[in-house]
């Protein structure tokens, strides 16, 4: 047992020796280091905030548009073939969302040491929830148009122009992020 525990307190010594250096190298780095901070603490959180929200929203989109109301309010045809997609997609975006929140935890972690494997999980974190936004987005606007087309709600072709206007947004938004890091990889050492 106190072996266990001396291993421990030894492990948190490493992890507290790592993020005080951490700090340093951060304080002491000659190139501005403020989006870094921003994006750690803000960005990050904010993500896993948002992703497990949508969670909770892709659930209930698929517990409510099997009721009777929003089938009786849709024509035959989109429920027989686009509902069953939406439901499709609303479970797996459920399960890569809930993917993202398990990464912001990690990311949110690591980065805190500034280490090699920090860099990585942050480079992932970047691509891996720049491509779930906008396919989230897109094809939640894809699938809204497609359903209520000929519907009495009020849908058109902004919603097509505006899931394209999410993937270049978070494509530009990736592209940023990765330079913005890549200039600063030599802060990220173990």
């Amino acid at each position: 047992m106190s072996d266990s525990k001396s291993k421990k307190s030894i492990t948190q010594a490493d992890r507290s020796a790592r993020i005080r250096s951490a700090k340093h190298r951060l304080y002491s780095y000659p190139l501005p280091t403020l989006w870094l901070k921003i994006f750690k603490t803000v960005i990050i959180v904010l993500q896993g905030i948002i992703s497990g929200c949508s969670v909770i929203s892709c659930i209930m989109s698929v517990v409510s548009s099997n009721s009777d109301e929003v089938k009786k309010a849709l024509q035959g045809e989109v429920v027989a073939t686009v509902l069953p997609l939406f439901n499709v997609y609303n479970i797996v975006m459920a399960v890569l969302l809930a993917a993202v929140v398990a990464l912001c935890v990690i990311t949110y972690r690591e980065m805190a040491e500034l280490t090699a494997r920090s860099y990585k999980r942050l480079k992932l974190f970047i691509v891996f929830t720049s491509c779930v936004n906008a396919v989230s987005t897109a094809a939640g606007e894809l699938f809204r148009y497609f359903i209520f087309v000929n519907t009495e709600y009020s849908v058109d072709v902004s919603n097509i122009l505006f899931a394209a206007f999410a993937v270049v947004i978070m494509v530009f938004w990736m592209i940023l992020n990765l330079r913005y890091f890549k200039k600063r990889k030599d802060l990220f050492t173990d």
